[in-house]
């Protein structure tokens, strides 16, 4: 596990009820990401770099090689490493453990997690806000490592910091207090069965009245928000203005279609 200032540090999982730390290694920097191949290597994300380290004796991890650039979030499949650095995501080739060497760079990239999995890579990138279409899950085709190509986005109820692929299924979270599960398929992710958020639909019947409104103008006064979870679309526990106004225009068309 990336135990920040406490760099890597083994964990003994074999009695669940009796977890214990039997291996560790100092790194330069905080520790942030880790991800372990099927090759017996784990690759440590850091501010200042990432680092290989050899963890197939697992009492005595060793660094073997490092790169020279920061990385909030990694994943590793194929002995590649994909990792989020700033506004970019780095692909390195890890054939060879002492000397990986990056392949290839995709930019505009403001995702905060990922996750990989055979020649896909599932990129979780939160919403400035609930008008925001460029938040989501983005699916990325890495079948050529050298160009990774953006081919699918899915658009979830709340925002998404964090996902996991586990045989071709995606779990993300939502700060719309759910799960949100997607499938992989040769278009891209398809959710299941979330529909979109309807701001202001107080009552969740799948559209929003004069009285929402109203409960909503109240509750923006200080009142609590528990009255209309729907109503506040940023999940931060206050209704704004603007959400009212998303409200009166839902209420004068429609709720967007499931």
């Amino acid at each position: 596990m990336a135990a920040s200032k406490g760099g890597l540090q083994i964990v003994d999982l074999s009695t669940p009820t009796s977890l214990r730390i039997i291996g560790s290694v100092n790194i330069p920097y905080a520790a942030a990401a880790v991800d372990v191949g099927t090759t017996g290597y784990a690759y440590v994300g850091t501010s200042g770099g990432i680092y290989v380290i050899d963890v197939r004796t697992p009492t005595s991890p060793e660094i073997v090689a490092s790169i020279a650039t920061s990385a909030t979030a990694l994943a590793t499949a194929n002995q590649l490493i994909y990792a989020l650095d700033g506004e970019q995501l780095k692909v390195f080739d890890a054939t060879v453990p002492g000397a990986p060497r990056q392949i290839a760079a995709l930019r505009g990239v403001t995702a905060q997690a990922l996750s990989a999995t055979g020649s896909w890579l599932v990129l979780a990138t939160p919403a400035l806000s609930h008008a925001d279409t460029s938040g989501g899950l983005y699916l990325v085709d890495v079948s050529d490592p050298t160009q990774p190509n953006v081919i699918d986005q899915a658009i979830v109820p709340g925002r998404t910091r964090s996902a996991t692929v586990l045989n071709k299924t995606v779990y993300a979270d939502d700060s719309a207090s759910t799960l949100d599960i997607l499938q992989i398929n040769p278009t891209g992710p398809v959710t299941t069965p979330t529909p979109p958020p309807c701001i202001g639909d107080c009552n969740s019947d799948g559209r929003v009245t004069v009285d929402e409104i109203l409960t909503m103008v109240n509750l923006a006064l200080n009142a609590p928000t528990s009255n209309c979870i729907l109503g506040d679309g940023e999940h931060d526990g206050h209704i704004t203005v603007d959400e009212i106004l998303v409200a009166v225009n839902a209420a004068l068309t429609a709720c967007p279609a499931p």
